[in-house]
């Protein structure tokens, strides 16, 4: 049989002088069939699909009286491979993979040392943007605060001297209450930027409505909101990611989408948190900036996935020169509800 051949048909017939009719039969293909197999009295065999080989077709048949015939009739049959079933076709491909092989494992090699130098390259840039935010706050706290702890001291000291005049006292002393007052500003300020207070006394619901709002009332954007009750789903550390991640992405839509509206939605599904901000702003080539635009704080796109990554979710950017963006992550919930401080 020709290589390709898909089915293989084998008539036979079994001579009876008193009842042909009756004749029944038994047949094997040896080398695929591992026992008889008995026909009645059909009178074809079909093989479909046979792989090359060397094969022996067999059949014996039984008169109307059940009286077997066991030496039957045999056949050999043999099943041509195919080019791309031979031996030294096999052998080539082996080869091939062989001297392939090494280059494709080389090539994984490379990938993966690239991957390690990009995500090292980001750590590096993360730990400079932390110490530069530590070195920002440190400049504020003694250049700020420290100096008007200093005037309110030394304003004090004048104040308490008992040889000072009433009105001079009445001055020191309005001063200190000017003082105290910036000095609880510039701290407010400044622990709002490390974690807003609103997570703690508000819950993570009305946070981000607030500070939707806050973009809504400072550029003039038409804003969308869709919020699930979100009290209690993440752990304190995992709202207040979840929390800049979406005033990353609002901070990026006022200050260089120049769009018109913005829709954010933050849904439950099941057992993870979808979170979506859309914008139908001029949009941009995500694959040439992938690292973004740096805002106060934040690393841009990069530093927005790397705060889902940490959550365990994922994250895509979708955007196009002219056609707005959306940013789009998913992160994991938390079996066990996590009750905010109030």
């Amino acid at each position: 049989m020709p290589a390709g051949r898909r089915r293989v048909e084998i008539r036979y017939a079994g001579v009876s002088f008193s009842a042909p009719e009756r004749v029944r039969f038994k047949q094997r293909l040896e080398g695929f069939d591992e026992e008889w197999r008995e026909v009645g009295e059909e009178r074809v065999a079909s093989f479909l699909g046979l792989p090359p080989g060397n094969y022996g077709f067999r059949v014996i048949a039984a008169n109307n009286d059940g009286v077997w015939n066991n030496q039957g009739a045999s056949l050999a049959l043999v099943v041509q491979p195919g080019w791309w079933q031979t031996w030294w076709f096999r052998g080539a491909l082996a080869g091939v993979f062989l001297s392939l092989g090494p280059l494709i494992y080389l090539r994984r090699i490379r990938q993966l040392q690239r991957a390690r130098a990009a995500q090292e390259a980001f750590s590096r840039q993360l730990i400079q943007q932390q110490e530069a935010e530590r070195k920002r706050i440190a400049g504020e706290l003694h250049d700020g605060l420290g100096q008007a702890l200093l005037i309110v001291k030394n304003t004090a000291s004048m104040a308490a001297d008992p040889e000072a005049a009433p009105d001079e006292m009445r001055d020191d002393l309005a001063t200190i209450t000017r003082l105290s007052a910036q000095a609880l500003e510039e701290v407010r300020v400044i622990t709002h930027a490390l974690r807003p207070p609103e997570l703690d006394r508000l819950g993570l619901t009305r946070t981000i409505e607030h500070v939707v709002r806050l973009a809504a009332d400072a550029s003039g954007l038409q804003c969308s909101l869709e919020l699930d009750a979100l009290d209690g789903l993440l752990p304190p550390s995992s709202e207040i990611q979840l929390y800049r991640l979406v005033q990353e992405c609002l901070n990026n839509v006022v200050k260089h989408a120049r769009a018109t509206y913005v829709e954010v939605r933050v849904r439950r599904e099941g057992r993870v948190l979808r979170a979506s901000v859309r914008d139908n702003g001029e949009g941009f080539d995500p694959a040439e900036r992938h690292r973004g635009s740096r805002g106060p704080g934040g690393l841009g796109l990069a530093g927005m996935a790397e705060r889902v990554r940490l959550l365990g979710g994922e994250i895509t950017v979708r955007s196009q020169p002219g056609s707005g963006t959306v940013v789009e992550a998913w992160l994991p919930m938390d079996i066990e509800p996590h009750l905010n401080p109030k």
